[in-house]
């Protein structure tokens, strides 16, 4: 009887009702969120350890790199002939000075060139009474250095003399290269190089030697050097270690190995486990805390809800799925999709950025751009913040000046050194600094001038010092002018690799200022063609005056053009007079330009360029004179375009900018106009009505639908789908399947 009341209460009291199904949501999502949690510090213990694995790796490869180069300059200075030779001399005051200074010169020449932070020092003892080498200093005074001799004397007993060997010698470990006369047989001394044991700490445990200890193991099993040798009392020699690089867990403790390639020692590293996770057994009580507070404040949050407005869950329901019955189950179901979907989102803008940002500086490199507005609602897409008034281009590259002749290894090496000057230029310059690649090997840099980026010379100081200390290579500078607005920051461009032509060895660094009067051609770039062909096409007079204007100071301010190379300017302005207009208005313009060519050292330049002005604004009202009807056109095509090419998931504002040559600015326009609805809701509506076509004629899935349609995602298609329709495909799907049922009945 109890059971049925509690039933009636349930279905008939909506506040009860909701304080149930509110207290599974939260219960559930705690369950699973305890779960994951402990499987994220199982994992995060792991990435620990694995990240000690590596740093012990990296560790062991430098120890290695520097014993091998200790080796090689022993071993020089063992077998040099003058070293040999003052090992033989007997003891006397008369030593050959001639032949003691050759020695101690070839010795500091083989160290001088030995820069390796493991190497102490390096002594030289010769098997003669009172007689060895320190630092390349000869002492020879039995008084002052008989203890030193007898250290270096017993460094060889109880050793095969004659092979190099490790040694310990007072915590301190020691490379023994013996030095062999000059028959091969007689030991007649030995190079001993120390170690510094300090750099060795350092290198492996981090100055974290109070909660660590190394062991420097031989093959063999016995230790050659040891940390905190007290703090553990594990017989560390009956390990089994298997492979080059691993972990063993040993109760509390957690042995990292990794196995040199040099002289197969094995490197080991011993800490205590619950020091390791001391910060993330702090976060994981927290967490934890965290959560239980979040369900108390959670229920207490229900029960005032629930009695205030009854059914305030309802509100959710009629937003995301109006038609859906009023359980638990659906309330779980819908949550769960609004978070996949929105994490799904998120990973695809995350994934589209970079090339949104690359296509943002491709259009703004090649001024194509038709006004600010455009640039600065894009700029914000990209996560762009344009808030400079002035700018400066720095163009630079590596190696070959010829991208056909840079080898891969050479692509590569240019690439790393790419990076490391990016995270220069931004650990220097505190504004956003953006990046542009050319090609493989000519880069951008483009600063915002408000302050230590107006110096381009300091900031290729800072970073030159660093790229050749790491990479061995000095990259090659070309700085462009000042550019007083974003827009014009193609021209800046086109400044900074011009400049950079000029850069070579011996003048690593070019300011276009500097070159422009000892360029040998006229100025006529290929992005100012394209400028002027769109503002002319535009109408924009104001922008072909600034063009011109930008012309006529290039070519006769900054350069003392030739008749030659005016002839060949006039015929490039009349040839994209012939590019925007090839009807006859052309022709009386190009009549006139042509004359004046013939009289150039008569007329003032001036004049010339007030012809250039007419002809350009006359030819740009007979294009927007003939716009109108050019467009009506182009909208019906656009149109006809989309239809057919749905189902192609590129489909975008970009796509058609490429496919009819014009921005995408005026194709978001000329849509608008032909539709009345802006491009992105008329291709999802297109897609949606499209898709409930197939849902209803055809038993193809859901997921195949989503790709026929034109969609990436099926967390998109359904996103989508429910925005539009108001309901999920599947429920779609039932419905018309009932009503197929129904007519057959």
């Amino acid at each position: 009887m109890g059971i049925k009341n509690l039933k009636k209460i349930y279905k008939h009291d909506i506040i009860m009702q909701f304080k149930i199904s509110y207290l599974i949501v939260l219960i559930l999502p705690l369950l699973i969120c305890f779960t994951g949690f402990k499987l994220y510090f199982q994992a995060a213990e792991e990435e620990v350890i694995h990240g000690r694995m590596n740093a012990l790796s990296y560790s062991t490869n430098v120890i290695d790199c520097n014993m091998k180069q200790i080796h090689t300059a022993a071993l020089q200075i063992a077998k040099s002939e003058t070293v040999q030779d003052l090992a033989e001399e007997e003891i006397s005051t008369d030593i050959n000075a001639s032949n003691t200074e050759d020695a101690i010169s070839k010795i500091n020449n083989i160290l001088e060139y030995l820069a390796v932070d493991l190497l102490e020092n390096v002594v030289i003892y010769f098997d003669e009474e009172n007689y060895y080498l320190v630092n390349g200093t000869l002492f020879c005074d039995k008084a002052s250095a008989q203890d030193t001799y007898k250290d270096m004397k017993g460094l060889l007993e109880g050793e095969d003399d004659s092979k190099a060997h490790y040694q310990l010698n007072d915590n301190t470990l020691q490379w023994i290269q013996p030095i062999m006369g000059s028959d091969g047989h007689s030991l007649m001394g030995a190079v001993i190089c120390n170690f510094n044991m300090d750099y060795i700490n350092h290198l492996f445990l981090e100055d974290d030697n109070e909660t660590m200890s190394l062991l420097m193991q031989q093959q063999d099993g016995s230790i050659s050097y040891q940390t905190n040798q007290n703090e553990t009392e594990t017989d560390f020699s009956s390990i089994l270690i298997e492979g080059l690089q691993g972990y063993i867990k040993l109760g509390n403790d957690i042995i990292i190995y990794s196995v040199s390639g040099e002289n197969t020692w094995r490197y080991l590293l011993i800490f205590n486990r619950t020091e390791l996770m001391k910060s993330f057994n702090f976060i994981k009580i927290s967490q934890y805390f965290i959560l239980l507070l979040a369900l108390a404040i959670g229920i207490i949050l229900a029960h005032y809800m629930s009695i205030r407005y009854g059914k305030p869950v309802n509100k959710i329901f009629d937003n995301y799925i109006p038609n859906a019955e009023r359980n638990t189950s659906k309330l779980e179901e819908m949550f769960n999709s609004i978070v996949s979907d929105n994490q799904h989102y998120l990973n695809e803008s995350k994934n589209e950025k970079p090339l949104l940002q690359y296509a943002f500086l491709y259009k703004l490199l090649r001024g194509e751009f038709a006004n600010e507005k455009e640039l600065f609602v894009l700029a914000s897409k990209v996560g762009y913040h344009v808030s400079s008034k002035l700018y400066r281009v720095l163009a630079f590259r590596f190696e070959n000046k010829d991208i056909n002749e840079a080898e891969n290894e050479t692509l590569k090496k240019n690439q790393m050194a790419f990076c490391y000057l990016q995270a220069k230029l931004r650990e220097f310059i505190k504004e956003e600094v953006w990046f542009y690649e050319v090609d493989h090997l000519i880069h951008l840099v483009i600063l915002p001038c408000m302050g230590r980026e107006s110096k381009p010379d300091e900031i290729i100081s800072y970073i030159q010092e660093g790229i050749l200390r790491e990479y061995k290579i000095n990259p090659l500078w070309g700085v462009s002018n000042h550019c007083v607005q974003v827009m014009e920051l193609w021209r800046a461009c086109e400044e900074a690799i011009a400049a950079l032509e000029f850069a070579c060895e011996n003048k690593q660094l070019v300011f276009y200022k500097d070159i422009a009067r000892e360029q040998s051609s006229f100025y006529y770039p290929e992005q100012f063609e394209e400028r002027l062909i769109y503002c002319t096409q535009s109408g924009d007079l104001h922008q072909i005056k600034e063009l011109l204007d930008l012309s006529l100071k290039e070519n006769f301010e900054t350069r003392n053009l030739t008749r030659s190379q005016f002839l060949k300017l006039n015929n490039q302005f009349i040839s994209t007079l012939i590019k925007i207009d090839k009807s006859d208005l052309v022709s009386q313009h190009t009549e006139q330009l042509n004359a004046f060519a013939i009289h150039y050292y008569e007329l003032e330049i001036q004049d010339y360029y007030a012809l250039l002005l007419q002809a350009f604004g006359v030819i740009g009202d007979s294009s927007q004179t003939n716009k109108g009807d050019r467009g009506s056109k182009l909208n019906e095509r656009l149109k006809d375009y989309v239809d057919t090419h749905y189902m192609d998931s590129n489909l975008g504002l970009a796509m058609l900018s490429i496919e009819f040559h014009i921005s995408e600015g005026y194709v978001s326009t000329l849509f608008k106009e032909q539709t009345g609805t802006n491009f992105a809701d008329y291709v999802e509506k297109l897609r949606i009505e499209r898709s409930c076509n197939l849902l209803k004629e055809s038993r193809l899935t859901i997921v195949k639908i989503a790709e026929e349609v034109g969609y990436n995602s099926i967390q998109s298609f359904r996103r989508a789908f429910k925005k539009v329709k108001g309901v999920s495909p599947s429920k779609l799907r039932e419905a018309n399947d009932r009503e197929r049922k129904k007519g057959k009945d």
